[in-house]
């Protein structure tokens, strides 16, 4: 869902549409007998989109980089977080990012509509949908917040034996969500998702 309403979201602002990876670290006890093709095979499981970003730890396999798109964070990212009033679940938009040097060269020689990052920013710049607490000084216009890659890790295996280091943004495409994660925001508008007029009425829908 969030792949397809990146891309549409891409098309009608007519940008590029950068994606960003997260990247994986597996333990060397496990991994250290599989061969570069076969880690990679591996690591292509652990991508996979339908992957739960609760699962690992806040950090999705694939982020969607565009000018305005909205965020929403699904972890911590230290202590400046909270100086400036920002906590998991707060909502903004992209406004600047950098790359790394190697993807910079890439997008400046690329046309095409969608290009895949081969590391992640440096820094992706948010602008806040509410005042911060306090103002960052190194931040370029006002309620702007500087979001970088953090490390967390996630079990594969459900005895937890298996943890993998993975390293990205705390953050979700914030294109819908659910009542929940919604209470106690201010929103102009909203389109609510009440089902279909055949399907039968119960508690678990509601």
């Amino acid at each position: 869902f969030n792949m397809m309403r990146a891309q549409t979201f891409a098309s009608v602002r007519k940008q590029q549409l950068l994606w960003m990876q997260a990247e994986d670290t597996p333990p060397n006890e496990h991994y250290a007998h599989y061969t570069k093709e076969e880690l990679i095979a591996e690591k292509k499981k652990w991508n996979n989109p339908t992957y739960h970003a609760q699962k690992t730890d806040g950090i999705p396999s694939l982020m969607p980089l565009i000018y305005d798109v909205p965020w929403r964070l699904s972890g911590g990212q230290g202590s400046h977080f909270k100086e400036c009033g920002l906590h998991k679940g707060s909502t903004g938009r992209v406004r600047a990012w950098m790359l790394h040097a190697d993807d910079e060269r890439n997008v400046k020689n690329c046309s095409d509509e969608e290009v895949v990052l081969q590391h992640l920013p440096l820094v992706v710049w948010l602008e806040s949908q509410e005042d911060l607490r306090e103002q960052r000084p190194d931040a370029p216009k006002k309620n702007w917040f500087p979001t970088r890659p953090i490390t967390n890790s996630w079990s594969l295996d459900a005895r937890e034996n298996i943890l993998i280091a993975r390293s990205g943004f705390a953050a979700v495409p914030d294109f819908a969500s659910t009542i929940h994660a919604a209470t106690g925001r201010s929103m102009k508008a909203a389109i609510p998702d009440l089902g279909g007029f055949e399907e039968p009425p119960s508690f678990e829908a509601m």
